[in-house]
């Protein structure tokens, strides 16, 4: 699921001695998100093309949505924590400075498919 706005929808903060990610998930479609989802993380400061992405893991979500005001419209969004297992090291093995606060988009990734299915699963919506 990716959120396509530009709306922030994914920070780092520290919380007591981990670093955690805070995601801002929008109540459509968010019933396939399930604690345990891998999340493939994209921060701002540290462009992914260069330095790669940081891989995450649902740790939680909030049971009740949060509006977020948007220039258009309010968006009903859940809080989702994310767990980074191995820290702020990108998938291309660089260790990322931390700030206080880092800002990026998230990818929950909800059902693991090879690239051949996902072209059928489009054609398939498609034919219907």
């Amino acid at each position: 699921m990716i959120h396509k706005r530009s709306e922030e929808v994914f920070s780092i903060v520290p919380f007591q001695e981990d670093i955690i990610g805070q995601v801002l998930l929008p109540a459509s479609g968010a019933g396939k998100v399930d604690v345990g989802n891998d999340v493939i993380i994209k921060l701002d400061n540290y462009p992914y093309i260069e330095f790669g992405s940081i891989k995450g893991k649902v740790k939680s979500i909030s049971p009740v949505t949060k509006k977020l005001k948007t220039e258009t419209s309010n968006i009903e969004t859940y809080l989702v924590i994310v767990s980074l297992p191995d820290g702020l090291t990108t998938n291309y093995g660089e260790s990322l400075y931390f700030k206080y606060e880092i800002k990026g988009t998230a990818e929950i990734v909800v059902k693991k498919r090879r690239l051949i299915e996902r072209l059928f699963d489009n054609l398939k919506y498609r034919i219907k």
